[in-house]
């Protein structure tokens, strides 16, 4: 479940200037053009999304508040920022970087060749990640992410730890992730996940799904929401794949 709204225009002017000198920010920059060479002014850049949020993917879990901007740098870059923390505690805040490189395969138009950069210390080295997808995903993601919204909790007056009032208040629980998602979200996809033959509705869905039977199989619940992490990474940026990675990834 989930809820929020859009960022304002001096919100986001906010967040990037907050993150604008950070060491983590320029180690992300100096790694991804190793690879790519690009300007970037964060005076005029093109925001793709600036959202600000609550997730909660598991029962009796944690309520998550975050802040997420993805930026345009050109048409191959992006870069996203996400900063949260945890059941309206703000001394559990912490944030990250995700840069995404993505071009055509050299005599494979219909394929793309994606370079993934994380970064989320300052004196820890960025990690990459590569992944090749086709164009059919590309466009799937492009479709999937105008439909995200359709469903999507927005609260023009949504305030951070909202949903963790809610959910104390009233016991809301509405299960799926939104944009149509079969897996993506406690008591979703049935049980258990190991068996049943369903196939979720893109990849991330299915990484949901292997998620999913990883808890039944394995003890270790950590490592599963570690293999879940670089599951969604290997695709285009789903919006669906930001709460997630918001809820699981990198605390």
């Amino acid at each position: 479940m989930e809820v929020g709204y859009y960022l304002s225009e001096s919100e986001v002017n906010e967040l990037v200037n907050s993150f604008a000198n950070m060491k983590k920010f320029q180690n992300l920059l100096t790694e991804m053009k190793k690879h790519r060479d690009f300007d970037i002014n964060l005076e005029d850049l093109k925001v793709n999304l600036g959202l600000k949020y609550d997730v909660r993917l598991k029962k009796e879990e944690h309520v998550i508040s975050a802040k997420f901007i993805e930026l345009q740098i050109n048409e191959d870059v992006t870069i996203s920022y996400t900063t949260r923390f945890r059941d309206g505690d703000t001394s559990t805040t912490n944030d990250f970087f995700v840069g995404r490189i993505i071009s055509n395969k050299k005599d494979e138009p219909n394929t793309f060749e994606q370079l993934v950069f994380r970064s989320r210390n300052d004196d820890e080295a960025v990690n990459i990640l590569e992944s090749e997808f086709t164009q059919d995903l590309l466009v799937d993601t492009m479709q999937k992410n105008e439909k995200f919204f359709d469903k999507f909790n927005l609260d023009e007056n949504y305030v951070p730890g909202q949903l963790l009032e809610e959910v104390n208040a009233e016991g809301i629980w509405t299960g799926c992730l939104t944009g149509g998602y079969i897996w993506c979200g406690e008591d979703c996809g049935g049980h258990p996940a190991c068996v049943n033959g369903r196939n979720g509705i893109n990849e991330v869905d299915n990484c949901c799904r292997s998620h999913d039977c990883c808890y039944h199989a394995v003890s270790d619940h950590k490592w599963c929401d570690n293999q879940l992490c670089q599951c969604v990474s290997y695709y285009p940026q789903y919006y669906a794949s930001t709460l997630i990675v918001t809820y699981f990834c990198l605390f």
